[in-house]
């Protein structure tokens, strides 16, 4: 993986990387848990396009596997609110609260939302994290 990261980085070494540039790249830090460095990428890819959704979400599970569940929440919610139908960080943002906050009223509610958005295992989320 690390080899996959070099190879990136040479490849945009001298050009102008775009978001998405960012964005693979915080992903593929991600994979090999370099969390700090994946947010750092994330980052760059929002101060280029401030509307990008994922770049949010996974920022914010970043956060969260760093233990920043606060931080994590923020951009998650952010991603919410840009796309009030993206899943994902309902449900990432419904776990973190019910797990890590003991909010588990409103993560059974973002759970509930994620699951009518179509993520299948927000009721099996629902019964593990939320009673």
């Amino acid at each position: 993986m690390k080899k996959l990261i070099n190879a990136l980085t040479k490849a945009f070494g001298g050009h102008s990387k775009t978001s998405e540039d960012y964005y693979n790249q915080g992903n593929a830090k991600c994979r090999i848990q370099n969390y700090r460095e994946a947010i750092d990428d994330y980052t760059k890819a929002i101060e280029i396009n401030p509307n990008f959704v994922m770049a949010y979400n996974n920022r914010g599970n970043a956060k969260i596997a760093l233990e920043d569940y606060r931080g994590g929440i923020d951009d998650l919610t952010k991603a919410i609110e840009i796309n009030p139908t993206h899943a994902e960080a309902y449900y990432n943002r419904g776990v973190t609260k019910s797990c890590y906050l003991g909010q588990k009223e409103s993560g059974r509610m973002d759970l509930i939302i994620a699951g009518d958005l179509g993520i299948t295992t927000a009721d099996e989320a629902i019964k593990t994290f939320c009673q």
